[in-house]
C-alpha cells in the first residue's frame, strides 16, 4: 500500500444522486488523494454507494484507495431495519434510543449486519478500516463508564473476528469526545481503550482514531489526558494513526465558525433595504383570501423584524432551509392554484427569491470580513503562512505541522474544494503552529 495522502476525502454530505459529488471524488483521486472516509449512515448509505460506484470504474491496480467507514448510528433505513427486527422478536441488543429519529448501537450483531451492507454498497470484499462511530452516545443517556467500556471491549472482540474473516483489515474509534477534558461526562479515554485492545490480543488490529481538531477546538493538543500527555501524545506513543475531522467547521460558544474564505459582497448591503421595502410593499397587496395565511408565515416583514437576532450566515441558512423556504414554497403553491391570483403569486415568488438571495449575500459579506481578519492574524503569528493563499489552506497547514496529526479529512463535495485543499503543505515551525491556536482563541473572543 502506498503512503496515504495527508488530506483525506471526507464524504459526510456526499450523495449518490449528485453528479457533482461523483465528479469531485474522481477529481480528488486523479490528484493523488488515496484516503476516503465515509460512514454507514452518511446520506442514509448513499455516500458509500457513490464511493463504490466511482471506485468500481477506477483502473484495477495494487494501490487501490484506502477506504475507512464507520458504524454505530441507527437512522433512516437502519432505523426501519431495527423496527422490523423488534417486531420479529429479534431486536438488536444494547441499543441506545437517543431520540425518536436516532438510535445507536455497537453490539456485534449490529456491526456484522452493517458491515455486510457497507461492503455491498462499496463493492469491496473488505474494508481497510472500520471505526466505531461516536460510541459515547451511550454516555449521553447512561453515565456508566464501566458498562460503556464493556460494550467497546465486546465490539473490539468482534472486530478482531472480522479481521480473521478478512472482511476488515483494521479497526478503530471515531469519537467526538476523545479530545474532551477528563472530567467531561462523555469523555472517552484513549488510554483505557488501548488497554482493552491489548487485553484482547497482543497483536490487536486497533490502529486508528478519529476526532475533531481545528483552530477553535484544540483539545487534542492542549488537554491533559494522561500523566501530562495530550490525546495526540497518547496516540503517538501507542503508534496509532490519527484522522482529523471537522478541520474547517468549528464550534465555539455554541456558534459554527467556517474556517474558509467567502466572496466579498459589498453591493448586497446596499440592495438589502430596497429589497425589504419592495417585498413588504408587495405583501401588502396580497389577495384578501390569502392575507391571513401570509401573516402566519415567516414573511418579509417577519424577517425584517427578526433580522438583528440572526447571529450569522449559518444561523440564517438554518432558518432559510428549515423554516422560511418550506413555508414559502407551501404558500406559493397554494395561492397559485387560484387562477385569479397567479400573476401576484408569480411576482411575489420572484421578489421574495431576490430578497432571500440578497440577505444570504449580505451575510456572506460579513463572513468574508471575518475570514480576512482571521487570516491576517494567523500570518502575524506565523509569517510563513503568507505563502498559503486561502484561509482553509492556512488552517490545514497549521494542523499538519502539529506532531501526531497524520491525516486531515476534508469535505470535498465540489471539484473547486478539491483544488483548494489538495496541496503540498510545507511544515511550519512547531512553536508558531501552536501559537496560531492561541491567536484563533483571542480572535474568537474579540470578534
Amino acid at each position: 500500500m502506498a503512503m496515504l495522502s495527508a488530506i483525506g476525502f471526507g464524504s459526510y454530505r456526499i450523495d449518490q444522486q449528485h453528479l457533482e459529488h461523483q465528479k469531485a471524488l474522481r477529481h480528488a483521486l486523479s490528484q493523488g488523494c488515496n484516503l476516503i472516509d465515509t460512514s454507514t449512515n452518511y446520506a442514509d448509505g448513499e455516500s458509500e454507494s457513490l464511493i463504490g460506484s466511482v471506485l468500481a470504474l477506477q483502473p484495477m491496480t495494487e494501490e487501490r484507495p484506502f477506504v475507512v467507514s464507520k458504524v454505530g448510528y441507527i437512522q433512516g433505513v437502519n432505523l426501519d431495519l431495527a423496527f422490523e427486527r423488534s417486531k420479529a422478536g429479534k431486536p438488536y441488543q444494547d441499543v441506545v434510543e437517543y431520540n425518536d429519529d436516532c438510535w445507536h448501537c455497537i453490539h456485534p450483531d449490529f456491526i456484522s449486519d452493517q458491515l455486510t451492507l457497507s461492503l455491498e454498497r462499496l463493492k469491496r470484499p473488505s474494508l481497510d478500516a472500520l471505526l466505531l462511530h461516536n460510541p459515547e452516545y451511550f454516555l449521553k443517556k447512561s453515565p456508566n463508564p464501566t458498562e460503556y467500556y464493556r460494550r467497546i471491549q465486546l465490539a473490539f472482540e468482534h472486530l478482531e473476528k472480522e479481521v480473521s474473516l478478512g472482511r476488515i483489515k483494521s479497526y478503530g474509534i471515531s469519537s467526538n469526545s476523545f479530545p474532551d477534558p477528563i472530567e467531561s461526562p462523555e469523555f472517552t479515554s484513549l488510554v483505557h481503550v488501548i488497554e482493552l485492545a491489548k487485553s484482547i490480543s497482543e497483536h490487536h488490529h486497533f490502529k486508528f482514531i478519529q476526532f475533531p481538531f481545528n483552530l477553535f477546538e484544540p483539545g487534542a493538543l492542549f488537554e491533559d489526558h494522561f500523566q501530562n500527555q495530550s490525546l495526540l501524545d497518547c496516540a503517538q506513543d501507542a503508534g496509532l494513526t490519527t484522522l482529523i475531522n471537522r478541520p474547517l467547521n468549528a464550534f465555539s460558544k455554541n456558534r459554527l465558525i467556517r474556517i474558509a474564505d467567502f466572496k466579498e459582497q459589498p453591493a448586497a448591503l446596499l440592495q438589502l433595504e430596497k429589497s425589504f421595502q419592495q417585498t413588504i410593499a408587495l405583501e401588502a397587496l396580497c389577495p384578501g383570501d390569502f392575507k391571513n395565511q401570509l401573516k402566519q408565515l415567516p414573511n418579509a416583514h417577519w424577517i425584517q423584524r427578526h433580522f438583528m437576532k440572526i447571529q450569522d450566515l449559518f444561523h440564517w441558512r438554518d432558518l432559510l432551509d428549515y423554516k422560511i423556504l418550506p413555508s414559502f414554497d407551501f404558500f406559493t403553491k397554494s395561492i397559485s392554484q387560484n387562477q385569479e391570483h397567479i400573476e401576484w403569486a408569480s411576482e411575489y415568488e420572484r421578489v421574495m427569491d431576490g430578497l432571500l438571495k440578497t440577505i444570504t449575500l449580505s451575510f456572506e459579506d460579513k463572513e468574508s470580513e471575518k475570514s480576512r481578519h482571521l487570516s491576517k492574524k494567523l500570518v502575524e503569528a506565523c509569517p510563513e503562512l503568507q505563502s498559503s493563499q486561502t484561509l482553509s489552506q492556512k488552517a490545514i497547514r497549521i494542523y499538519l505541522s502539529i506532531p501526531g496529526v497524520h491525516h486531515v479529512l476534508v469535505g470535498m463535495r465540489k471539484s473547486e474544494y478539491v483544488d483548494d485543499v489538495l496541496r503540498d503543505y510545507a511544515p511550519l515551525p512547531q512553536n508558531q503552529a501552536v501559537a496560531c491556536f492561541e491567536t484563533a482563541y483571542q480572535w474568537a473572543n474579540s470578534w
